[in-house]
């Protein structure tokens, strides 16, 4: 028994002193020094110890006795028994903890922390330099690392405000268009293209890519990265929280680059499809409304969050119309 106390102090210690890289190694030479493999309780704590920090790996993921069981191959009911014991133990070394509703379930806790350093930020990480249709970014400022939501109603020229951001920053930073099921095909992409007027060469630097979903996984961490639309497929479309979800795996993932995020927006709603998680990681998140052209009733775009205004009226939503289909023109 007091090996065992002893392994499990040795333990605390490596936890809180090695990097967790290492620790595994470290416990199984201690292990092997207090002669653990010749106790089976001993040898089944650590093996136990072992699993989890392997699990560790990911912070705050979670994992059921079942799935401990399996793993470590625990069979037997006193087996079983010890395994019990070991996680109550674990759980008041704080280790691990239990998590949600369901018996069996735990969480790997993660004391991990990456320090921010707000004092010594270099002046041009400040805000990026980047433009918006009808001058908005005189109304707003963008740090690196922001999400910017763009909800739109049918047609109400949500994938041209998208491209327009493209035109306006493909010299300012790498840009990366991520285009939808609908959007993706080539002969459509150039003709929205082409729409502009522009020569084609000048839109040689935006990168066209065909997605439809897992952004975080192939997202350009530093560059400008736009989203044309975030779908919702299958079993997946049924849960719309899921949206705010998947927009957080995108934040997570970006470095100093910007994602924008295009979203539909039922006409009436307060939100985009997804409700108010939509914006809860944005840093700016504006909706596209459609007017009545034939009725001489412009359209409308109107702002959802604005986390650092330039301005008093940067609220102020704004009347609009589409030249040829693209070019956004403010209306009085």
């Amino acid at each position: 028994m007091d090996e065992i106390k002893a392994l499990q102090a040795i333990s605390i210690i490596i936890e809180n002193t090695i990097a967790h890289n290492d620790q595994v190694e470290v416990l199984a030479k201690c292990k092997s020094v207090l002669g653990a493999e010749s106790s089976p309780e001993i040898s089944l704590a650590a093996a136990i110890r072992e699993w989890i920090l392997d699990q560790s790996v990911t912070p705050g993921v979670t994992f059921s006795v079942t799935q401990a069981d399996q793993e470590l191959r625990l069979v037997t009911k006193n087996e079983k028994l010890n395994r019990r014991v070991i996680f109550h133990r674990l759980v008041k070394e704080g280790l691990i903890e239990p998590w949600g509703k369901k018996a069996g379930m735990y969480r790997v806790v993660s004391r991990e922390i990456e320090e921010i350093d707000f004092v010594n930020l270099p002046e041009e990480s400040q805000a990026l330099d980047l433009h918006f249709p009808l001058e908005l970014h005189k109304r707003f400022e963008i740090p690196p690392g922001s999400i910017i939501i763009v909800s739109g109603e049918s047609n109400a020229g949500k994938t041209a405000f998208i491209l327009n951001i493209a035109r306006l920053n493909m010299g300012r930073m790498r840009v990366t268009y991520f285009g939808s099921s609908a959007e993706s095909n080539a002969r459509t992409l150039n003709k929205r293209i082409r729409a502009f007027g522009d020569p084609l060469e000048e839109w040689a630097p935006m990168r066209a890519i065909r997605r439809s979903g897992d952004f975080a996984d192939v997202i350009d961490a530093d560059g400008l990265n736009l989203i044309d639309y975030l779908e919702l497929t299958g079993a997946q479309g049924k849960e719309f929280f899921l949206v705010g979800e998947e927009i957080s795996r995108i934040h997570e993932a970006l470095g100093d680059g910007v994602a924008v995020i295009g979203l539909q927006h039922k006409p009436g709603a307060d939100y985009a499809v997804g409700g108010h998680m939509t914006v809860h990681k944005a840093t700016v998140a504006l909706s596209l409304h459609a007017g009545k052209i034939d009725k001489g009733i412009p359209h409308t775009l109107r702002f959802q969050k604005l986390k650092y205004p330039k301005c008093d009226n940067a609220y102020y939503a704004v009347k609009f119309r589409l030249g040829g289909g693209c070019h956004f023109v403010g209306v009085e």
